[in-house]
């Protein structure tokens, strides 16, 4: 859900009900969302989280639920309260600063407000470059599967949702911008190229981990070293330039280097 305007929502409609699952890229949607409708409040807003279903597959969101497993999430709902509006808004507030130290400390410290925020805000900062070897975890898993076998492009984005990814929240597109960076580095950590036919979609594309990839994995050469396009993590720039932000994921902190 994206709120254009704060008013809009809060002025046209009686009743605002917020879907929402536990990973981080819905969660810090949330964190927006209750931001805003605390400036501006409808007369009833109320939440739907969800994080686990009765499926035999894995559980990764609302979109591959059968519809009977809606009207009873419906009858679930609850009213939006005043401190977890607080919550979403000091979770955006700090989401946006270039000092990811407080998020990093709420997230170890919990939000009992929105009790699936805590654990969507380290996913969030172990996109961070690692001190270990200056990885982000979608970086490395990709970079793990490589060095397993070559996959395509799609059979990583379906790997990494099916097995891999500890909180599932990339759609494919952004995973394709993940993978399309991780090419555009001083010494490649993988070359790709199509199988023979006339299908050139990028999830067709065939990626074979290198040398390179293989030190960058096993820590000897950090992956920064090799100039990855910067990026912005929320409100944090990353980069080659130091000092900068990296992951400590051993104490759960972050760290300048």
């Amino acid at each position: 859900m994206v709120i254009f305007s704060k008013h809009a929502a809060a002025s046209r409609y009686e009743r605002v009900v917020l879907w929402f699952e536990h990973d981080s890229y819905d969660q810090l949607i949330l964190a927006r969302c209750l931001a805003r409708f605390r400036e501006t409040r409808p007369q009833g807003l109320e939440l739907v989280q969800v994080n686990h279903h009765p499926t035999p597959t894995r559980f990764i969101g609302l979109g591959q639920l059968p519809a009977e497993a809606f009207p009873p999430l419906w009858e679930q709902r609850q009213p939006v309260s005043e401190p977890q509006l607080a919550a979403g808004a000091l979770v955006w507030d700090m989401l946006r600063s270039a000092d990811p130290t407080p998020l990093a400390d709420l997230a170890r410290a919990g939000m009992p407000e929105l009790p699936f925020m805590a654990g969507a805000i380290t996913r969030h900062c172990q996109e961070f470059p690692w001190i270990e070897d200056g990885l982000s975890l979608t970086e490395r898993l990709v970079l793990q599967l490589l060095a397993e076998r070559p996959r395509t492009m799609g059979e990583i984005f379906r790997d990494l949702m099916a097995e891999r990814e500890p909180l599932p929240w990339l759609g494919d597109t952004m995973l394709r911008f993940i993978l399309e960076s991780m090419k555009r580095v001083d010494r490649p950590v993988f070359i790709a190229a199509f199988d023979d036919g006339d299908d050139r979609r990028w999830f067709r594309e065939r990626p074979t981990i290198t040398d390179s990839g293989r030190a960058v994995l096993s820590g000897t050469v950090d992956f920064l070293s090799l100039h990855p396009p910067a990026r912005l993590l929320g409100g944090v720039p990353i980069g080659a330039a130091v000092p900068h932000w990296r992951w400590d994921d051993s104490n759960q902190i972050v760290v300048t280097v």
